[in-house]
C-alpha cells in the first residue's frame, strides 16, 4: 500500500502540536488521510465512521479518557482491524511504559520530538508493516536464541516464529531491559549471525498452563544488507526444512 492510500487518525488536545503532525504526515510522507481531533471522544465518532484507519496516533495523556481506555475501545472498531497504534508522551517513566506495553502498541514516541524525528520514526513503521507482511516461519523444530541487552546476556529463549520482520520467542525470564528497548539477538548453531532488535510485547507465555515463562515479541531494527542477508537465508532454511 502507498503512503498516500493510507488512512491515519491522531489525538492530541493541543491544537498546535496536532497541526504540526498532520503537517508533517502529509507533506513529508504524502499520507492524503490525516485526520486530527483533540479528544478521545472526536477520535471515536471519527473512528466509527470511517471504513479503515491505518494508523491510530494518540497522547498518553487524555483529557476526557485514559490512553488505555480509549485504546481498548478503539480496537473494538470495525475499523481498527489491524491497525498500528502509536502512544506520544513526554513521560518515560515505568509506568508509562508499562502502560504502552499493556495497550500492545507499535512504539512510543517521546515529546518533544522535531520533524526529522517523526519522520524517521514513521518511515521505520512503514517499513516495519511492509515486512510484518512478509512470510511468517513457524519453528517447528528446537531452536535456541540468545538475547543480549547492553552487551550482557540475558536468557537463552526458544524461538516459535520469525519473518523478515520479527520474531516470537519464549523464554523464562530476563536480567534487564524492557519494552522498547533495543536487544541483541544471536541465531543460528553452525553459521552464527546476530540482529539488532526492539522488544515490541513481553507477556506471560499461557498455552501450556506455565506461568513461569514470557512470550516475548520483537521488531528487527535498521538491519544492514548483510544482516537481511543472514536472516533471509535462516528463513529460506527453516522453509526447506519444512518443506
Amino acid at each position: 500500500m502507498e503512503n498516500k492510500e493510507l488512512t491515519v487518525v491522531i489525538v492530541d488536545e493541543n491544537p498546535s502540536a496536532v497541526e504540526i503532525i498532520k503537517n508533517i504526515l502529509e507533506h513529508q510522507l504524502d499520507i492524503h488521510q490525516v485526520h486530527a481531533t483533540q479528544t478521545s471522544e472526536q477520535a471515536w465518532s471519527l473512528i466509527k465512521e470511517l471504513k479503515h484507519v491505518d494508523w491510530l496516533l494518540t497522547e498518553l495523556e487524555l483529557a476526557d479518557s485514559s490512553a488505555f481506555d480509549f485504546i481498548q475501545k478503539a480496537r473494538g472498531a470495525k475499523s481498527m482491524i489491524n491497525s498500528q497504534i502509536v502512544i506520544m508522551s513526554e513521560r518515560q517513566d515505568r509506568e508509562a511504559l508499562l502502560t504502552a506495553a499493556i495497550a500492545g502498541v507499535s512504539d512510543y514516541f517521546l515529546k518533544p520530538f522535531s520533524a526529522n524525528k517523526l519522520v524517521a520514526k514513521m518511515r521505520k513503521l512503514l517499513r516495519g508493516e511492509h515486512v510484518r507482511n512478509s512470510e511468517r516461519v513457524t519453528v517447528l523444530n528446537h531452536q535456541d536464541v540468545e538475547i543480549e541487552h547492553n552487551h550482557v546476556y540475558q536468557a537463552t529463549a526458544k524461538l516459535l516464529d520469525i519473518s523478515e520482520g520479527g520474531c516470537h520467542l519464549r523464554a523464562t525470564k530476563l536480567k534487564s531491559g524492557g519494552v522498547f528497548d533495543l536487544f541483541d539477538l544471536k541465531f543460528g548453531v553452525e553459521t552464527r549471525f546476530t540482529l539488532p532488535a526492539e522488544m515490541v510485547r513481553i507477556e506471560r507465555f499461557t498455552p501450556n498452563g506455565s506461568s513461569n515463562e514470557l512470550s516475548l515479541a520483537f521488531q528487527f531494527s535498521d538491519l544492514d544488507e548483510s544482516q537481511l542477508f543472514e536472516l533471509q537465508a535462516f528463513i529460506q532454511r527453516r522453509l526447506q526444512q519444512y518443506s
